[in-house]
């Protein structure tokens, strides 16, 4: 990030937190490791401790699914739990975690403006699971039985779901 002008680290908890800016605008860069807690874990203290935080960019390397390339770039324009299931309790579907909606859609200023400066991504849905999805045909099956009309392109297991 030196290229970037200065810099300045903190640690916190464990985590080394990069302050410094990109295109006049200032950044926290920071690298959680695997998983789903993990990300919340380093959501929580982000949160506590910069607190005016305008938009969180989630960047990492996620299972391709369908007709992808290695190297291809997906732009989670939703994301759903593939790994809950609530749905004995009435008013839940599968994937819908407690009091949240069925699936989080992306900050759409974020997505359009990807889209505006025609980068070469595709654009869908983020499937996140606890562990990693490393069967194809027990993935198709998770996509065609509860998520076929949301565009899953790729599985991970970093995606932080807020409401």
């Amino acid at each position: 990030m030196a290229k970037y002008g200065h810099v300045k680290e903190k640690s916190i908890s464990g985590f080394v937190f990069y302050l410094g800016k990109l295109f006049n605008k200032d950044i926290v860069l920071v690298k959680s490791g695997v998983g789903r807690v993990m990300a919340s874990v380093l959501f929580t203290i982000l949160v506590e401790n910069f607190k005016k935080i305008d938009k969180i960019i989630n960047v990492g390397i996620a299972g391709g699914f369908g007709k992808l390339n290695i190297g291809d770039i997906v732009i989670g324009e939703k994301s759903v739990y593939g790994d809950v299931d609530l749905s004995s309790l009435v008013k839940y579907v599968y994937g819908q975690m407690s009091n949240c909606p069925p699936y989080f859609e992306a900050d759409k200023e974020v997505v359009l403006k990807a889209k505006d400066n025609k980068l070469n991504c595709l654009y869908g849905t983020i499937c996140t699971n606890d562990s990693f999805t490393t069967d194809f045909d027990a993935a198709k099956s998770l996509v065609d039985n509860h998520f076929s009309d949301l565009n899953v392109l790729a599985f991970d297991m970093v995606s932080k779901i807020n409401n």
